[in-house]
């Protein structure tokens, strides 16, 4: 057993984690509130290198904790399952008016799409654009465990890192201007859109989240090496970022570096002592951050979209704390509404068993 295992045992507590993940969902708002800084350079660091770390240490975390609950019990996974899709269900019927008026926007939208547009919506892209993570986490669990069954997790790294050098034509597009692949990926862009799903980028961090899970009680040379392997990583991560910055693609999201870095960071803040207070509310805060930020935003870029009294500097400041700010009035909503009787008692009945 090694360090990092024995410290968990003893502490049975991810405080380290609860942290990374509400950080994580403030790094996702500001990537969807434009730009916070005026100057395009910084723009650039926070917003397509910063922030982007914090997508794959949510599929990490999330592949992580999912593999433990699988190995303990069918129940534990099943449980996990029945409550993700429920969850999933309320926040996309909840997103779906201010999807439709999103896509509207973009597409001849008619109330006879409107069955298509929820099911497309629900099994690939989100009912809103970011909601696209949760059928994309559900694909990659699904695939992911079939693969390491069938194939091991060599092949399995192997063929899902082959997906994701596919998917990251996407970020290395304009490298490819003049070539054979140009056109390819714009047919493909054409009628997907993006490459960001759980298939070509999902995959490989939900395979390295189930390695982190299957290995934590092992010594590894991942392990014996962590300190080297992260400054390696983030150091590889400044070199790719300087290659995007001079040639920009259609999006940032496939960056090479994130795999190992993602890999090695989490894997740090598992070995994190914390002697602090119990950090669950700061998970359960970082999930009503990212269900709930964007309402607010879209409604501000509607009302506020040609307005000329802000700089996108400070429109974009404006719209991440107003995000923020709604979410946490959801969040201490639902924490006074689980504290009321009628909540308790639903509880107590929804825990008894069908007869």
């Amino acid at each position: 057993m090694n360090k990092i295992s024995s410290q968990l045992e003893q502490s049975n507590r991810y405080s380290a984690i609860d942290c990374m993940q509400l950080l994580c969902s403030l790094a996702v708002v500001l990537i969807h509130v434009g730009t916070v800084v005026e100057q395009p350079i910084y723009h650039f660091l926070i917003k397509s290198v910063i922030c982007r770390i914090a997508v794959p240490l949510f599929f990490i975390s999330s592949a992580f904790f999912f593999r433990q609950k699988y190995q303990r019990s069918f129940y534990l996974y099943r449980s996990w399952l029945k409550r993700f899709l429920k969850q999933y269900f309320w926040i996309s019927l909840f997103y779906l008016p201010l999807g439709i008026w999103y896509f509207s926007q973009q597409i001849d939208f008619k109330l006879l799409h409107l069955p298509i547009f929820f099911t497309i919506g629900f099994l690939y892209a989100g009912t809103m654009y970011h909601l696209w993570f949760f059928p994309a986490l559900l694909l990659a669990f699904y695939l992911a465990t079939k693969l390491i069954q069938t194939i091991g997790y060599f092949w399995a790294f192997l063929l899902s890192f082959f997906l994701y050098l596919l998917g990251a034509g996407e970020t290395y597009f304009a490298y490819l201007k003049g070539s054979f692949l140009e056109n390819s990926y714009q047919r493909f862009f054409n009628l997907f859109i993006t490459t960001k799903n759980g298939l070509f980028f999902g995959l490989i961090f939900v395979i390295v989240g189930f390695y982190l899970a299957d290995t934590l009680k092992k010594e590894t040379f991942f392990s014996r090496h962590l300190k080297k392997l992260l400054f390696g990583s983030f150091f590889l991560f400044a070199i790719e970022a300087h290659f995007i910055y001079a040639q920009p693609g259609l999006d940032k999201n496939f960056i090479f570096a994130l795999i190992p870095l993602s890999y090695c960071l989490f894997y740090w803040l598992l070995s994190l002592e914390f002697s602090t207070p119990k950090t669950l509310g700061l998970r359960l805060l970082s999930q009503k951050i990212y269900f709930f930020h964007l309402l607010p935003i879209e409604l501000l870029n509607l009302l506020w979209k040609h307005s000329t009294t802000f700089s996108a500097a400070q429109f974009g400041q404006l719209k991440f704390l107003l995000g923020v700010t709604f979410s946490l009035v959801i969040f201490f909503i639902f924490e006074y509404w689980k504290k009321s009787p009628s909540f308790q008692m639903a509880a107590i009945f929804s825990k008894q068993p069908s007869k």
